[in-house]
């Protein structure tokens, strides 16, 4: 209704106002206001439900994008957070080998150890969500071995030694067994999606199903001690995100609902922060204006803004496995992305378009600026281009935040420190470790 509305009024406005008597133009002025407060109504519901409303997108534009996701928030993880969180692990868990009675020892041990299964399941709904953006009910009750599957490299002992590829797979019917996975368009007979190397770093994402995952669904009581990783992930019961509760879970471990958006949000506050944003408190959010934007629906808006508001007319120039090059338009990437129509997707934008116009004015060479990653973005859409995150960002031009940059370079220091200081035996340690800095 409202694009409709928007369309109509975009065509016969100045007309109205160029030619119309008073009291048309009258008229067409009352309608304007019912109009303005059918979509107020439909605001509030949505708001409720929460959904977010046309202020709360305003918002969220403002603190995030598609390409400050991809190019920002998720090599942010893989390059200094994460490496962070498994060096604290590694040293806590050494002082507690070394000291095993020692009560503090055991205790900062566990600690770390929680912070670093934390931080890799944040990244990874992050992650999961910005390379295949849709709904919640997918999140939820997608799982591993049906609706998400993985082509693995394994070890002859079974050790999981890489992730190849990543895809997802839903329909509008669903399985018979999984209703609550199904596509929201009734239209859409099966979407297969591979998600992109770029945004998903498939290593990480080994790491991730080796030292959370599988821990996870070991502490749950989800499986049996003698399960392998292989078994659990073939086995088509597990979610791709466990529950750390045993209550108000999916069927197959998952968080409910209501969980997944909480737990989503605590992820998306911290990625916020690292940008430098000051964000409330998870329970105080949604009082002080954040309520709606923090959850994983708004990767979608993200996506519609980016592809459809921005890029609508900078067409991305494709090659094909088998060497054919075509253009892809904005507007086609943004509905594969998300499996929504046009009208659907202009509606979701179009009451941010002013505010991510305001973007522009910002400097060329600065992150927020909404175009700044525009060839990345290109070439992540790509699922088998694989981008060195840290060669780009070592280069002085790429647009950071100042102190991520700091942190990065530092870390870069560190580690060229530690390489030249290493002995021969420790250079030849295991390069899957998840301790790689």
């Amino acid at each position: 209704m409202t694009i409709l509305w928007i369309m109509a009024r975009s065509v016969y406005e100045p007309i109205i106002r160029a030619n119309g008597s008073p009291q048309v133009v009258a008229e067409f002025e009352a309608t304007q206001v019912r109009a303005h407060q059918v979509e107020e109504h439909f605001a509030q519901l949505r708001t409720s439900s929460g959904e977010p409303s046309a202020k709360d997108k305003r918002l969220a534009v403002r603190l995030c994008s598609t390409p400050i996701l991809t190019c920002v928030v998720l090599p942010w993880w893989t390059l200094i957070e994460l490496p962070r969180l498994a060096r604290a692990r590694e040293k806590e868990t050494a002082d507690h080998t070394k000291n095993p009675l020692v009560l503090h020892h055991a205790r900062n041990a566990r600690q770390a150890e929680r912070a670093y299964i934390s931080g890799l399941e944040s990244w990874a709904m992050q992650a999961v969500g910005t390379a295949d953006p849709l709904r919640r009910a997918q999140f939820a009750y997608g799982r591993v071995g049906h609706e998400y599957s993985f082509d693995c490299q394994w070890g002859e002992d079974g050790t999981l030694l890489r992730v190849l590829g990543v895809t997802s797979r839903f329909s509008s019917f669903g399985m018979p067994d999984n209703q609550g996975a199904r596509l929201k368009q009734d239209n859409i007979a099966e979407r297969n999606w591979t998600m992109s190397q770029g945004i998903l770093d498939h290593e990480w994402f080994a790491t991730y199903l080796r030292d959370a995952w599988m821990p996870r669904l070991r502490s749950r009581g989800l499986i049996g001690p003698d399960v392998t990783l292989k078994q659990a992930l073939e086995s088509g019961q597990f979610s791709l995100f466990i529950s750390t509760r045993d209550g108000k879970t999916t069927s197959w471990g998952g968080y409910s609902d209501s969980a997944l958006s909480s737990r989503f949000a605590r992820a998306f506050r911290t990625s916020l922060i690292a940008l430098g944003y000051t964000i409330p408190r998870i329970g105080k959010h949604a009082a002080e204006g954040y309520g709606s934007i923090l959850g994983p629906h708004i990767l979608r808006l993200y996506v519609a803004t980016y592809w459809l508001g921005l890029r609508e007319f900078v067409p991305l120039r494709v090659t094909s496995h088998d060497g054919h090059a075509f253009e892809i338009s904005g507007v086609e990437i943004a509905k594969r992305l998300t499996t929504d129509s046009e009208s659907t997707l202009r509606r979701e934008y179009v009451l941010v378009s002013d505010e991510t116009r305001a973007l522009e004015r910002e400097a060329p060479g600065s992150w927020r600026h909404p175009r700044a990653y525009d060839r990345f973005m290109d070439r992540t859409y790509m699922a088998t281009d694989v981008v060195d995150w840290a060669a780009e960002w070592a280069r002085p031009e790429f647009p950071l935040p100042d102190a991520i940059r700091r942190e990065f370079l530092r870390q870069r220091r560190r580690a060229d420190a530690a390489t030249a200081g290493a002995q021969p035996q420790r250079a030849t340690r295991n390069t899957n470790s998840a301790t790689r800095s």
